[in-house]
């Protein structure tokens, strides 16, 4: 069974660290985002997201693909 491919672009504008714990970079703390999601023209604004990403692991930026 073949499955459909979606491509959307977020556009990373509305996000904010939330530094939780032991001061500075540390497990625990939030990245947390609100943007709006285009097509993949990028042109069209078809939708939007939100959500949080909580770090793991010390000075190890993620990307889209880790939310």
């Amino acid at each position: 069974m073949a499955g459909e491919k979606i491509v959307v672009v977020e556009r990373p504008v509305g996000e904010t660290s939330v530094d939780l714990g032991t001061k500075g970079d540390s497990v625990g703390d939030l990245l947390v985002f609100a943007n709006k999601v285009y097509d993949a023209g990028n042109k069209t604004e078809v939708g939007s997201d939100q959500g949080y990403c909580v770090r793991t692991i010390v000075a190890r930026a993620g990307n889209a693909s880790g939310r």
